[in-house]
């Protein structure tokens, strides 16, 4: 199971993969398990969140990805994300 953080400053739908390659994540994650830690009281665009889920669990097959909190609006915005692509069994958001 790989464990990041995510960064403190986040924008923009090409910052998922650097993320994930800068936490040496292979482009294969199948059977992986990955959690993603949000910090507190920092802001984070809807546009990350939802191409972080693309990217991990589709782009990479992802096995499991957890959100760890993210702000009720943005945990909606990755459910609906998941669910969009058939993988919404694949996620877990904890507050």
């Amino acid at each position: 199971m790989a464990m990041l953080t995510a960064p403190s400053r986040i924008g923009g739908r090409e910052l998922p993969r650097e993320f994930l390659e800068s936490g040496g994540l292979s482009d294969d994650l199948a059977g992986a398990s990955l959690t993603v830690q949000f910090k507190p009281r920092t802001v984070y665009t809807i546009s990350f969140v939802d191409e972080l889920v693309l990217e991990a669990l589709v782009r990479r097959g992802c096995e499991r990805l957890v959100l760890q909190g993210l702000s009720t609006p943005l945990a909606r915005v990755a459910q609906e994300a998941a669910d969009d692509h058939g993988m919404g069994d694949r996620l877990v958001l904890i507050p």
